[in-house]
């Protein structure tokens, strides 16, 4: 019994000695006097934060469902960003639209969403998501096609854009509902929140570079004929999708998830 206590004494005793020497490098550490300690551990949290990144950046490779929603969301939204400029040019060079026209049509580009915001939502949860995608992708490309066939041949008029841009609309809000919600169904819960950055930097590369190459696109070919590149952005978006699994729209979160290879 006296040997078990002081066996216990003394596990007490290098416990608290390395307690306190723990203690003291950490104050070590985080003393302005020591800023090469200071240095040596953001560097390591960054290090960590990097491999953290790159590890699950390939992790989301190996889900073929998610991989194929990735590159179906950048082509519609290189899409969108071409449609924007496209549109402008269309208005002004082609139609020679004034200010007020302009303003109707860019208003009736933005109305669905405040609109049908959160019908929109309802919808979403009570439909397969992929097949919503995908015909989302199909009406935006025959809206589209309407828009540079018309315009092609003269067809066209300012109240004509703004009616068949409220409908691109529409679409748009039924798809980015969808977009958000379909990605939970092909990643577990552990990637999702890299997922929607992969997502994210997608959005805000064709944020920076659809404007510039559309503007390029409509300077030599003109817009009409750009709005027909756009078109098939959204067809090959269609195409893309049609080869992820379906997922489950009444999983909400349980078994989402697509096989990795």
């Amino acid at each position: 019994m006296a040997q078990n206590q002081f066996v216990g004494h003394a596990q007490i005793n290098v416990s608290a000695v390395s307690a306190r020497r723990n203690f003291e490098a950490y104050q070590r550490l985080r003393l302005p006097s020591n800023p090469r300690g200071v240095l040596a551990c953001a560097e390591f949290s960054r290090c960590t934060v990097t491999k953290v990144e790159r590890a699950s950046f390939g992790q989301l490779l190996r889900y073929p469902g998610f991989v194929r929603l990735w590159v179906a969301d950048g082509l519609s939204n290189f899409g969108i960003f071409f449609v924007g400029l496209s549109l402008q040019l269309l208005l002004i060079h082609v139609l020679n639209a004034d200010q007020l026209e302009i303003g109707w049509v860019r208003s009736a580009q933005w109305l669905p969403s405040l609109l049908f915001g959160l019908v929109a939502g309802v919808v979403v949860d009570r439909v397969q998501r992929k097949k919503l995608l995908i015909a989302t992708d199909i009406a935006s490309c025959v809206l589209l096609l309407a828009i540079a066939g018309m315009g092609l041949f003269g067809m066209l008029s300012p109240l004509g854009v703004a009616v068949l841009v409220f409908l691109l609309g529409i679409v748009a809000v039924l798809q980015g509902g969808a977009h958000q919600s379909f990605t939970a169904d092909l990643l577990p819960p552990s990637l999702l929140a890299s997922g929607n950055v992969a997502l994210t930097q997608t959005y805000t590369a064709a944020q920076t570079l659809g404007p510039l190459l559309g503007g390029v696109l409509a300077g030599i070919l003109g817009a009409p004929v750009t709005m027909l590149i756009n078109a098939a952005t959204y067809a090959a978006s269609a195409v893309v999708l049609a080869g992820c699994p379906a997922g489950s729209h009444r999983s909400a979160g349980l078994h989402r998830r697509s096989v990795p290879i």
